[in-house]
């Protein structure tokens, strides 16, 4: 696994560097508004079951995804006027969205027609997502049924020696402390709350 430092005023070059790298079929964990997260480009159906294979996680469980704005989040989910005014309000941030899939997404991506979606409010993670030009995965780079992790040194220890590891480490050091972020299920009315997180929802 490969380390990348997250380096004041190389920001902007570092998102473009990894979003080749992700355009390659690369894995990339990163840090985020929350926690460190595994980056895979969601389309290539091939590097979403890499993530899967990375973290152990329950293939029937489908990963959440970065997007980086609003107008990205319409063009893979369908978004009622409604919708968008509460989406308005809480991106970018730590909500993740359940929504009505407007396409056809890969497996591992989409379940029952539903997508979860999120606009990080991470300045370096929006440019990445600017640079490549479409969604990525968003799960927390822990191995499943572990705690969320927060330190670039305690992920390089986890996946040292590992044969299913991530390809790059970018390495911003110890996070904020947070907590995940705050799951709503919008496809319901009134929307539901499938697990409080970092944002209190009312």
């Amino acid at each position: 696994m490969e380390i990348k430092e997250l380096s004041p005023g190389l920001e902007d070059q570092l998102a473009q560097d990894m979003a080749r790298e992700l355009k390659a079929g690369k894995v990339i964990v990163s840090p985020t508004d929350t926690v460190y997260g595994l980056l895979a480009l969601a389309s290539c159906s091939e590097c979403v079951q890499r993530v899967f294979e990375i973290k152990g996680r329950d293939s029937a469980k489908p990963l959440p995804l970065f997007v980086e704005n609003l107008e990205a989040a319409k063009e893979i989910a369908e978004i009622s006027p409604e919708q968008e005014a509460f989406l308005s309000r809480v991106w970018p941030g730590k909500v993740t969205c359940v929504l009505k899939s407007a396409k056809e997404m890969p497996k591992g991506v989409s379940s029952e027609g539903s997508v979860a979606l999120r606009v990080p409010n991470n300045p370096f993670l929006v440019s990445f997502l600017g640079y490549l030009g479409e969604p990525m995965t968003a799960t927390s780079a822990n191995l499943a049924g572990g705690a969320e992790i927060s330190d670039s040194s305690e992920l390089q220890t986890i996946f040292e020696g590992r044969i299913r590891q991530p390809d790059i480490l970018i390495s911003a050091g110890i996070l904020e402390p947070s907590l995940p972020s705050t799951i709503v299920n919008m496809r319901k009315t009134p929307y539901q709350v499938i697990r409080q997180g970092a944002v209190l929802i009312p």
